[in-house]
């Protein structure tokens, strides 16, 4: 339905008056129409007044112009057959031996009243010493159809609300593609955009969306080329900073020179390595690796050597996986927990197969993540204010870039905590 002058509320406005009054219509015809069985009982119900009905149409038989008064009294046709002799109000009207061949005695006493369906109208009959009356009703054979056709009022409502479903689906329609544009926009993904706009009011709306993403796009890549920039550009005076700190004569103050140094000089890089993130399964140099082998790797470091608790076997499995990211991203996560765990326990480490990913769980006991703190834990330079439970210093960058990790390699990296009850960090990657 095309409505091109109306606005979204009257096309609401019209769609669900419309739909009330087709409803109406459709549920109105529907206590009209009535089945043969209906039929019968309401015959069976009146056959005292039918009976009389008749007796007196075959009284008035002699005089053709009273009956002719009588059929349009009843709205329906008459025929009288007194023997060989036939008179009837309406040509088409069937033959007399076919309707009896089929006819069907009703209500008691039996032989006095018949009744038959023929062809789509429906007849009763009489008997006489004379002969035999019959009539038909048409306003009863307007409203009684074949077996089918006693359900279409229901079948037209259904189609109705079909119809109002598909066209308010129609109507609806731009809001849900701004809503999946607003979903997509809010997880980092500018690509989204609304193609096509309504003719209305909502058009509005739609085209914002796309503006605001593009805008939201331009500004993150500018703020993107920024950071990336200024990275580059700390790099070479910090590389002649520590040029110069090696010069020097080495004493406690030089040493802290050197630990702030150093400490810019991760930071500086893991910077870097988050924008080149930014492209996803691009960045990463993949190659097969055996996974029971990288896992007995790492768990062999010195920093985790002895420390971590794998808590059933490795499944057998070879993946594609960039060799120096996941190493970093599982290390990270194991010291990290290593941090938080107390003093003298283990971090259970369990990897399992699930479908058609494998789930590394890093499990520690330490004292938990308040429940506030848990959807920004992977965002950068967050860290959690209450020290006594995530207070350890650092650049803020390490969940960061364990997650981009894990997002470009196509799994992810979720946290489930309890405070006084420890952390679980999940990382699933495909296979």
């Amino acid at each position: 339905m095309k409505l091109p002058k109306l606005g979204l509320f009257a096309r609401l406005f019209f769609l669900f008056g419309l739909t009330t009054i087709l409803l109406g219509m459709c549920f109105a015809a529907a206590k009209a129409v009535f089945s043969e069985d209906k039929a019968k009982a309401l015959v069976e119900e009146r056959q005292d007044k039918l009976v009389k009905m008749l007796v007196r149409i075959e009284e008035k038989s002699a005089n053709p112009e009273d009956v002719e008064k009588v059929a349009d009294e009843i709205k329906g046709d008459i025929l009288i057959a007194h023997g060989n002799e036939r008179f009837s109000t309406d040509a088409d009207f069937p033959d007399l031996s076919e309707l009896l061949s089929r006819a069907e005695p009703v209500g008691k006493p039996i032989g006095e009243l018949y009744f038959v369906k023929h062809s789509s109208g429906y007849y009763l009959l009489h008997q006489s010493d004379k002969g035999w009356v019959a009539i038909t009703s048409n306003p009863l054979n307007y409203a009684i159809y074949p077996w089918w056709a006693v359900y279409w009022p229901w079948i037209a409502m259904l189609l109705v609300i079909a119809c109002s479903y598909l066209i308010l689906r129609r109507l609806m329609a731009p809001i849900f593609a701004a809503v999946n544009s607003v979903r997509a926009i809010s997880t980092g993904d500018f690509s989204r955009k609304i193609a096509r706009h309504p003719r209305n009011e909502l058009a509005e709306l739609t085209r914002g969306i796309n503006q605001m993403s593009d805008e939201l796009k331009a500004m993150f890549d500018a703020k993107n080329e920024l950071l990336l920039a200024i990275s580059h550009e700390l790099r070479t005076p910090l590389a002649r900073m520590k040029i110069s700190l090696a010069m020097l004569e080495s004493d406690e103050a030089a040493k802290e020179i050197e630990r702030d140094l150093h400490q810019m000089d991760v930071l500086i890089g893991q910077l870097l390595e988050g924008e080149r993130l930014e492209a996803g399964h691009k960045a990463l140099h993949l190659k097969t690796l055996y996974l029971p082998s990288l896992i007995e790797e790492i768990l062999a470091e010195p920093q985790l050597d002895g420390r971590i608790q794998l808590t059933a076997s490795v499944p057998e499995l070879a993946l594609p996986l960039d060799a120096g990211r996941i190493k970093f991203l599982l290390r990270n996560l194991l010291l990290n927990s290593l941090k938080h765990n107390p003093e003298g326990t283990t971090v259970s480490l369990q990897v399992s197969e699930q479908g058609e990913q494998i789930e590394l769980v890093v499990e520690d006991k330490g004292k938990g993540i308040p429940k506030e703190a848990l959807p920004r834990l992977f965002e950068p330079f967050f860290c959690v204010e209450n020290s006594s439970h995530r207070g350890t210093k650092g650049t803020g960058l390490g969940l960061y870039l364990c997650r981009k990790i894990a997002l470009a390699h196509g799994g992810d990296l979720a946290v489930q905590s309890e405070l006084g009850k420890g952390s679980r960090f999940i990382l699933t990657l495909p296979h």
